[in-house]
């Protein structure tokens, strides 16, 4: 006891107990540091594995994209050589159609002169039979008189 009569004992016994205390809280904030520096590890190496994932796919990608645009490309020529070809086949289109007009006037033109001359040579029947018709009848009407 005498000890706790001694100010300075019991001063010396309480700085001895706190810095027991402050020990022990330093012990339980170094591991629990630790613990937060080995979680911490263990991110840092899972987002490192997820970076290196990532770069990895995005190498992928950019060879896809590289494929895709020299795809886009050769579609692009191929749509410019049919749009070639769909200006010479509507062209073409232009032509016959003009063409076709033509012909169509000509035939017009051939279907007149047909129904003309089929005219004329119907007249010119008319004509021989009505001469054939006046010889026979005057030739009778000669006969006939003798």
């Amino acid at each position: 006891m005498a000890l706790f009569n001694n100010k300075a004992g019991i001063a010396s016994i309480g700085l001895g107990i706190c810095l027991i205390i402050v020990t022990l809280f330093a012990y339980s904030q170094i591991s629990m540091l630790q613990s937060t520096a080995n979680a911490l590890g263990e991110d840092k190496t899972s987002l490192q594995d997820q970076i290196a994932q990532l770069q990895t796919e995005k190498a992928a990608l950019q060879s896809q994209i590289t494929a895709l645009n020299t795809q886009i490309a050769n579609l692009q020529s191929e749509v410019a050589g049919l749009e070639d070809q769909v200006s010479s086949l509507e062209d073409q289109v232009d032509a016959l159609t003009t063409e076709k007009t033509n012909l169509q006037s000509e035939v017009s033109e051939l279907e007149s002169k047909l129904f003309e001359t089929q005219m004329t040579l119907y007249e010119l029947d008319l004509y021989v039979t009505a001469r054939l018709y006046r010889e026979t009848t005057h030739k009778s009407w000669q006969w006939i008189g003798e």
